[in-house]
């Protein structure tokens, strides 16, 4: 049995770092093994990693209201301007620049070579991105449905 006293001393460690590793918490508290520790963290304290960070698997009362409050107004929104709301969403820098004064004319031909290689490269980049996004806009609405749904208390996973 994990003792509310190991909780306390366990959820302090993470939140004083949010990255600190199962292994780190085992060599701040050496008397209780790596197996317990992993338990309390992720089964009683109910934390989980996400971009090596604990953070908590539930979702606050507060934080389900701001969730459902900017859902509806996005929802709202594309209720009121259709395909053409979701359009207007800005998804990344569309912009790309180069700035190079070469010394001589060789060094001018091989930017020359480097700047068309790279716009190739980003012009095919960004029609892969845009299709990736454009997708992902896609899915926005039905998962904001959901998030209306279910009160606020919706990961998509």
């Amino acid at each position: 049995m994990i003792s509310d006293d190991l909780l306390q001393e366990i959820e302090g460690e993470i939140r004083a770092n949010r990255r600190v590793t199962i292994r780190e918490l085992h060599h701040i508290i050496p008397e209780v093994s790596e197996t317990t520790i992993h338990e309390a963290v992720t089964e009683k304290l109910g934390y989980r990693k996400l971009g090596a960070r604990w953070v908590p698997k539930m979702l606050t009362d507060d934080h389900k209201t701001k969730r459902m409050g900017s859902a509806l107004k996005v929802l709202t929104r594309y209720a009121q301007e259709g395909d053409e709301f979701l359009d207007s969403i800005v998804t990344g820098d569309e912009t790309l620049g180069f700035h190079h004064t070469p010394e001589s004319k060789q060094q001018s031909m091989q930017w020359r070579h480097t700047h068309e290689v790279l716009e190739e490269v980003m012009t095919w980049f960004k029609g892969l991105a845009t299709d990736f996004y454009d997708s992902g806009i896609q899915k926005l609405v039905p998962r904001l449905n959901k998030c209306l749904d279910n009160a606020g208390d919706y990961v998509e996973k």
